[in-house]
């Protein structure tokens, strides 16, 4: 017997109905799932991103920190740089004035608030508020020997602890200090006089205070020279130790709340920040707690300093 094959047509009927089935069962699944939901008209959202590029075509405050190596062989480099304050100054200060071509024109003005010559201008607009300070790289040895030993040391220029110099002589507190904005261990330059107080308007007076600073520093500062540990300490540091004890091992005591405090005075938020390193020695600055026994036996024998270099 033969089995009797459906025609073509009714097989493709068949498959339709099939097909046209289960699309209306999904439909309805579908349908009633979307009933489960809570409704809600959906409100149009923008969202955006605007970019602006702002260019600083200029810099109004200057806070410029002079790290200045205070280790033997250090006078003569210091000295150079005494001679070059006054250039240094005046060029920073009171910048020339010059005609079209570039060239510095005849009779310039005396002060950076008076106005150039006719058919001239300065060369950069002047800056009429900076602070200059002072540090040293001479921070001890964190209680370990020579440098930090008050048996050994024969001069306070050994620890500068990262504060602002302000000392007329080398070795010699007994002789003064520099004048400096309201004692507070830096010169200000305010011809404008927008300070309250007033810093200082002329630049004789700012080029003498400046250069007694440097001249100050001297050269009977610590052989172990940390000038990058210096500045850090200074400008960065959030908690800078009062001091150190060596019972062997270093450990940090207290805050240093006078450098707190002089940091604060000295740096303003707004300002450009520029760090001037003055040195003939590579830096060796190291942490604290590594100070010994890594360096300290190498470096010390018997409380005398041996050389490191």
């Amino acid at each position: 017997m033969k089995a009797r094959l459906p025609r073509e047509g009714g097989v493709r009927r068949r498959a339709a109905r099939l097909a046209t089935t289960s699309l209306a069962l999904a439909v309805i699944a579908a349908s009633s799932g979307c009933l489960d939901r809570p409704v809600a008209p959906l409100l149009p959202l923008t969202t955006s991103t605007e970019t602006d590029l702002l260019k600083q075509t200029s810099v109004d405050k200057i806070d410029m920190l002079l790290m200045i190596d205070n280790s033997s062989s250090m006078a003569d480099k210091q000295a150079v740089l005494a001679a070059a304050v006054p250039d240094l100054v005046t060029g920073i200060l009171n910048p020339k004035c010059v005609d079209p071509s570039g060239q510095a024109v005849p009779n310039q003005p005396a002060g950076p608030t008076q106005d150039c010559p006719q058919g001239s201008q300065r060369e950069f607009p002047p800056v009429l508020d900076i602070h200059v300070g002072i540090i040293t790289s001479s921070l001890g040895t964190f209680g370990a020997f020579a440098c930090s030993d008050p048996s050994v040391a024969v001069c306070s220029d050994l620890d500068d602890h990262a504060h602002l110099v302000t000392r007329t002589t080398p070795c010699d507190p007994s002789k003064g200090d520099v004048p400096t904005y309201q004692s507070e261990g830096f010169l200000a330059w305010d011809p404008k006089g927008t300070d309250k107080p007033a810093g200082i308007a002329d630049i004789g007076t700012f080029t003498t205070g400046l250069t007694d600073l440097v001249t100050g520093t001297g050269q009977d500062g610590c052989g172990f020279e940390q000038q990058n540990e210096a500045w850090y300490r200074f400008l960065v540091d959030p908690a800078p130790a009062n001091s150190f004890t060596f019972n062997g091992d270093v450990q940090k005591i207290g805050t240093d709340a006078d450098l707190l405090t002089q940091r604060g005075e000295f740096l303003r938020p707004d300002s450009l920040l520029a760090i001037v390193v003055l040195t003939d020695e590579t830096d060796v600055s190291i942490k604290e707690q590594s100070f010994y026994p890594t360096l300290a036996e190498t470096a010390y024998h018997d409380g005398s300093m041996i050389s490191i270099n």
